[in-house]
């Protein structure tokens, strides 16, 4: 199994009811990543749906308190509306009695492409003549099962003048980008506002959406996609102690994959 399905894995427990366990190895460091968490909720509610004609197509989780590591959590999911195009499910992942996270979701497939139309991706250098991210203080445990190579904006804590970063970004070991793969790559780069910023700061997510344009898994008929991905991230406001992050998520022949918006905290540490 691949470290990032085993550390996201969920097992039935009743009708719309998943058991799963976070994993300190996959850890934002004091506390669970975001991202991993988003996966779990996805594969919750991919498995409550069971409908292989529709694939998740926008997904909104509100973070409310972070979960203890090492420590099983619960996804309780409904199915608000089941559709033969449409559905739209709610999940609620919790640990103990204290809920942890709250996610709205809408499955569809079968719909016409009547209309197309996509940023350009960010040219890049290619992998290979990037140097690797520098190792910094307070790095998370889960950046080291991926690659990453930084190619657009400045330095983290460089004072930079727009919080603007990007690049290639994979997994480490080689795996099929699904659903579940996008949730979380999504919030796998570094916080753009350190581009900015001189000093360490406190960034938690309180709220993330994502937006699957290319509905994955793939057919069975299109080849599967694969990284590296091309990531483009910017956070074009900060006020009242938060700030938003816009993503783009290219496949590497650059097909847009995903789009998402995240709000975080923005606190001195």
């Amino acid at each position: 199994m691949h470290p990032f399905d085993a550390a996201t894995a969920v097992h039935p427990e009743g009708a719309g009811r998943y058991g799963a366990r976070l994993d300190r190895s996959w850890s934002n460091g004091d506390g669970p990543h975001g991202g991993v968490l988003a996966a779990m909720v996805i594969r919750a509610l991919t498995a409550t749906l069971d409908d292989p004609r529709l694939a998740p197509r926008a997904l909104t989780l509100h973070y409310m308190r972070a979960p203890a590591l090492d420590q099983p959590v619960r996804i309780e999911v409904d199915v608000a509306r089941r559709g033969r195009r449409t559905s739209t499910l709610t999940a609620r992942l919790s640990q103990g009695d204290r809920p942890a996270v709250l996610a709205l979701a809408t499955y569809a497939g079968g719909l016409e492409e009547w209309r197309h139309w996509a940023p350009d991706p960010p040219e890049l250098p290619a992998l290979d003549d990037l140097p690797e991210d520098p190792v910094f203080p307070g790095r998370p445990p889960f950046i080291d099962f991926l690659i990453q190579r930084a190619a657009l904006g400045g330095p983290m804590f460089g004072g930079a003048e727009s919080a603007l970063s990007g690049g290639w970004l994979d997994f480490a070991t080689p795996r099929e980008i699904d659903a579940p793969a996008l949730a979380f790559l999504c919030d796998a780069w570094a916080p753009t506002a350190f581009m900015r910023l001189r000093d360490w700061a406190i960034v938690p997510t309180l709220e993330l959406t994502i937006h699957f344009v290319a509905p994955l898994p793939t057919p069975a008929s299109t080849p599967p996609v694969t990284g590296p991905l091309r990531v483009r991230f910017d956070a074009p406001s900060a006020a009242a102690g938060t700030f938003d992050e816009d993503g783009e998520l290219f496949s590497a022949d650059g097909r847009l994959l995903a789009r998402s918006r995240q709000s975080e905290l923005l606190q001195p540490a």
